[in-house]
C-alpha cells in the first residue's frame, strides 16, 4: 500500500506484485501467485482512487487511515470471493463454499487491521525520509 501511495498506481502495483510474487514462489505458493497479483492490482486501484477522493491530501493522518481502511476492506472482500470461487471449483456446494470462506476470514481481517495501523504510523516518517533522500540526491 505504501508503494502505491508513494510511487503511484502502476509502479506501486508492480512493486507489490513482484514482492508478493517472489514471496509466494519462494515459500511454496507458486500456484497462488497469479491470484495474488490480480488482488494487488485491484487493491492498488482502490488505494489510488481513495487517495484521489481525499484530494491527495496526505497532511492529515486521517486521510491516510481512510485510504488504508478502504484497502483493508477491499482485501477482505477479495479474499472472501477468492475462497468461494476456489471451493466451488473444487466441487463444494455454494452454501458450504460461502460458509467455509467466511470462516477463513479472521486472518485476513487481522492482516487488514494491522495494515491500517502500520500504514497510519509509517506514512509520515517514510514520506519525510524519502523527501530528505530525494533532496540529497538532487544536490
Amino acid at each position: 500500500m505504501l508503494a502505491v501511495l508513494f510511487l503511484g498506481f502502476y509502479k506501486g502495483a508492480i512493486a507489490g506484485s513482484i514482492g508478493l510474487g517472489i514471496f509466494d514462489v519462494l515459500n511454496g505458493y507458486a500456484a497462488e501467485a497469479p491470484i495474488i497479483i490480480i488482488e494487488v492490482f485491484v487493491v492498488a486501484l482502490v488505494v489510488t482512487q481513495s487517495f484521489r477522493l481525499v484530494k491527495y491530501n496526505d497532511s492529515k493522518i486521517l486521510n491516510i487511515t481512510l485510504v488504508a481502511v478502504a484497502a483493508g476492506v477491499t482485501k477482505v472482500i477479495l479474499s472472501f470471493i477468492e475462497g468461494v470461487i476456489k471451493l466451488l471449483l473444487g466441487g463444494s456446494g455454494l452454501g458450504a463454499a460461502v460458509t467455509s470462506s467466511f470462516l477463513s476470514l479472521p486472518a485476513t481481517v487481522i492482516n487488514s487491521i494491522s495494515t491500517v495501523i502500520i500504514v497510519s504510523l509509517l506514512y509520515i516518517p517514510v514520506k519525510k525520509a524519502l523527501e530528505i533522500f530525494l533532496d540529497a540526491s538532487e544536490s
